[in-house]
């Protein structure tokens, strides 16, 4: 079974090498490697080049791909998945590593249960250590699980999915160009939609690096509210079109609210909020009733207009979260 490694790389010069090392350093051996240069503006492609000369082996299965010009992460993730040649594909920011076991535990249990998507956990990975995330999610059945995707109880990161490249090809899912926020979240349920065998484990292969604020996806910016709505509407539009009896209906209204508390809570000027506030002003009261107290909170203070305290809790929250990475 060969595996390929899709790897972007944009202003990862601090980062990029104990990725490189962590993929290299596989204990599997059929490996290929495809590294997009986004245009990164940095040294990162040099020090990405040293640490190929220290893997000889590796370096005839890796390949480097330039882009002319910065075209973003979706854009991309579509490069190395359109020169990928493996039966699987696994994601990789460049700023995180994996574990070195990784790819030999998913191939076998892909072989061994005949799946065409494996499921696992991660680390989230801070300054002065890391907490395991391992995925806990107990499956039923593919419903179930992408509703639970829908409504963000489940991450729907893209590197933390191991998947047939048989999958990308027959649906021709790809990342949405120009969508940089929720860019996951919109292709990962369609994909999974199509999945014949998904399985789960909990094992933790994957390190998340929280502490790098440079990345793709760690800054806000103005039309990232644009974008989340983007990527609702994109699934909404999908679900709708291939559900039976509205089945979906009530999940996506419920999406759709986590999406609007999620926007308020990452919102950073007052302006933010008063926008954020006029949208999904239609959702039916009675799916209010399944969000966290936070939300809940959130939303009664958007009806009472109160924006200032909004931007107030939410930048408490924030604070603490940032706390939290640098401690």
């Amino acid at each position: 079974m060969k595996v390929s490694l899709l790897i972007p790389v944009y202003g990862v010069e601090k980062y990029i090498e104990k990725c490189a090392v962590s993929l290299f350093e596989q204990t599997y051996e059929d490996i290929e490697y495809i590294f997009v240069d986004d245009c990164t503006p940095d040294n990162s492609m040099n020090v990405l080049s040293g640490v190929i000369e220290r893997y000889p082996k590796r370096k005839d299965h890796t390949r480097i791909i330039h882009h002319d010009r910065n075209k973003g992460l979706a854009q991309a993730r579509n490069t190395a998945l359109e020169a990928a040649t493996g039966d699987f594909v696994l994601n990789v920011d460049s700023d995180d590593y994996l574990e070195l076991q990784a790819i030999e535990r998913l191939c076998a249990v892909a072989d061994k249960k005949k799946a065409d998507v494996v499921v696992f956990g991660f680390y989230s990975v801070y300054v002065k250590g890391r907490v395991a995330c391992p995925n806990m999610y107990h499956f039923v059945d593919k419903e179930s699980y992408l509703k639970s995707l829908l409504e963000k109880k489940n991450t729907s990161c893209v590197w933390g999915k191991f998947m047939a490249r048989e999958l990308y090809r027959k649906t021709g899912i790809r990342a949405i160009p120009g969508l940089n926020q929720g860019e996951d979240y919109a292709v990962i349920p369609r994909l999974l939609y199509y999945a014949e065998h998904i399985v789960m484990i909990e094992d933790c292969l994957y390190n998340y690096v929280q502490y790098n604020n440079e990345a793709y996806t760690k800054s806000f910016k103005r039309e990232h509210i644009d974008d989340l709505l983007w990527a609702d509407s994109v699934l909404c539009d999908f679900f709708l079109s291939v559900s039976e009896n509205h089945s979906y209906e009530s999940i996506l209204y419920r999406a759709k609210l986590r999406t609007k508390t999620y926007m308020l809570k990452i919102a950073h000027t007052l302006a933010d909020i008063q926008d954020i506030s006029k949208v999904y002003l239609d959702i039916p009261q009675k799916y209010y009733k399944d969000l966290s107290i936070a939300d809940r909170v959130i939303l009664e203070l958007v009806h009472l207009k109160c924006y200032r305290l909004i931007l107030c809790f939410t930048k408490t929250g924030f604070w603490l979260k940032r706390m939290l990475k640098s401690s």
